[in-house]
């Protein structure tokens, strides 16, 4: 069983969310930044090796897409039940999940974060 973990650091506009996967645990730093775009960097917990390194590669083309004006809601379509041999099941929020890959869990993790910030 896994939850998405948040930790929010007083007065500050950046969330932190992690959530299994089945190549560890990933983080997920989001924060709206001054000019009110969305602002988000992905890490998993592995060190090294090839998945650490797709999940860097996927982070800084999510930062270049939407510094460019991407809509989020656009990635998180694209990147969404992409598979692997890997996937992970659990419980979030008392609800069955599946993250068939790592694109899938930065999907998810993107797509809570999207889902949080509206609820504002």
């Amino acid at each position: 069983m896994t939850t998405v973990k948040k930790h929010q650091i007083k007065n500050s506009k950046c969330k932190t969310l992690y959530l299994n996967c089945g190549c560890g645990e990933m983080k997920m730093i989001g924060r709206v930044k001054e000019d009110n775009k969305i602002g988000a960097t992905f890490s998993i917990s592995k060190s090294g090796g090839c998945s650490n390194c797709q999940v860097e590669a996927i982070s800084r083309l999510i930062s270049i897409a939407l510094d460019h004006g991407a809509p989020p809601e656009h990635i998180v379509e694209e990147l969404k039940d992409l598979g692997c041999p890997s996937p992970f099941s659990g419980k979030v929020d008392g609800k069955d999940v599946i993250v068939k890959s790592c694109s899938d869990c930065v999907s998810q993790l993107l797509n809570i974060y999207l889902k949080l910030n509206k609820e504002k």
